[in-house]
């Protein structure tokens, strides 16, 4: 079972361009598909889960979770969506969710602590790294020769002379620094802990990479998400945010003074902030107006989000931002679940990030409480401009270490 999850978690982030002869069958839901599978067949597993519970605290979770995606995939029903569509949904989330007693027992029944192969991802970036440093536009999608079993998915988005963004193993730097966000967070407080030079190593190299994929949001957020889960997760003081509005000026100050210096090199991340920068946000501004004034209570189907964007945008940004993809870009979880659950869909998807909170506040591991509040945080924050949502396996693999109580800590 170690070598079926470490199969999961590089198919969640590795392999992640990856598909297995259909469009759907992604490593990335394979791995969901085997997890899921693993945990219903063997009947340990929930076994386990269930009875190690004095407090009730995973099952209410999961079941209210589980209330969740079937009030999602109803709306789905609803807004008469493809029936394929929506079973591969209702069956991917399913399988996001039985990550929670996979991973639980996992941890507990087998001594399998993942966090300690984090590194092992950042060391295969790196690999990739390199070549593309010296030019070679290189990922795991390059290496696999044609053939009929596995095909690869490739982003537009790309390493190239104009704009010089690394990808490490993937091909899209967005998804990439999403990673990195994560494999930051738990070398942070590796670091808090131990002060050890190896810890630094990692945390420098993974901030390293995060400039060479030249990705403003995922730089941007480090520093606020890091006090602000400090503050809400582990201790509130308010000196703590007095240091904070100075450390983020001092650094805001250097940066706009290094731009001159840097901007030949890293030409995205100093790039003037214009129109297609913020596009995303006025149309997930039009469509949210529309939104509340035609279908308030369960939003709409997908299909409908270019029409209720041409009736409610102003003519002038219509003109700009023309109907080029079959569905406009949410860049928002919030806005999302507004778009296409309205406020219901809203109001308990938010329902389901103060649980998360909540539950993290009441664990009484200090670098646990810290590293899934500051994941939390970081996710959030990083879906304010781009497409990730907290149902997704790469958070969801993290989340279960709310459960793992101070006396059931693996060293």
């Amino acid at each position: 079972m170690n070598k079926l999850f470490l199969f999961c978690l590089y198919s969640f982030t590795i392999f992640y361009d990856l598909k297995l002869i259909f469009n759907f069958l992604s490593f990335s839901n394979l791995a969901l598909f085997l997890i899921g599978l693993t945990t219903l067949l063997k009947k340990d597993i929930l076994k386990f889960y269930f009875n190690d519970d004095l407090d009730k605290k995973k099952i209410n979770f999961l079941i209210y979770c589980f209330f969740f995606i079937i009030l999602i995939t109803i709306i789905d029903l609803i807004h008469q969506l493809p029936i394929n569509d929506i079973l591969i949904s209702f069956f991917t989330k399913v399988c996001i969710l039985l990550i929670l007693p996979f991973t639980y027992y996992l941890y507990l029944k087998k001594k399998f602590n993942f966090l300690n192969h984090l590194n092992s991802i950042l060391f295969i970036h790196s690999v990739f790294i390199f070549f593309q440093l010296l030019g070679y536009d290189i990922n795991i999608s390059n290496l696999i020769p044609k053939n009929l079993l596995i095909t690869v998915w490739s982003s537009d988005i790309i390493i190239n002379e104009n704009l010089k963004r690394l990808t490490g193993a993937v091909s899209n730097p967005i998804f990439f620094s999403y990673q990195l966000l994560f494999i930051f967070a738990y070398n942070f407080i590796e670091f808090w802990q131990t002060k050890t030079k190896k810890s630094f190593l990692f945390l420098t190299i993974t901030l390293l990479f995060m400039f060479l994929a030249q990705s403003r949001a995922a730089i941007g957020i480090l520093l606020p998400c890091i006090f602000l889960s400090y503050l809400i997760f582990v201790k509130f003081k308010i000196k703590y945010i007095f240091y904070f509005m100075l450390i983020f000026s001092i650094t805001w100050i250097s940066y706009i003074n290094l731009i001159p210096s840097i901007e030949n090199y890293l030409p995205y991340l100093t790039k003037t902030i214009s129109i297609s920068d913020t596009h995303r946000t006025l149309t997930n501004y039009y469509i949210s107006l529309g939104i509340i004034k035609e279908s308030p209570f369960i939003g709409i189907n997908p299909s409908e989000a270019w029409n209720i964007f041409e009736k409610y945008s102003e003519t002038n940004y219509a003109n700009i931002y023309s109907r080029n993809e079959e569905v406009p870009t949410h860049h928002n979880q919030f806005f999302f679940f507004l778009r296409y659950y309205g406020l219901i869909g809203l109001f308990f998807f938010i329902f389901l990030i103060f649980k998360i909170v909540f539950l993290i506040k009441e664990n009484n591991i200090f670098e646990y409480k810290y590293l899934i509040g500051l994941i939390l945080m970081l996710d959030i924050a990083y879906s304010l401009t781009h497409n990730n949502k907290l149902i997704s396996p790469w958070i969801w693999i993290f989340i279960n270490f709310i459960f793992i109580k101070k006396e059931q800590k693996i060293k």
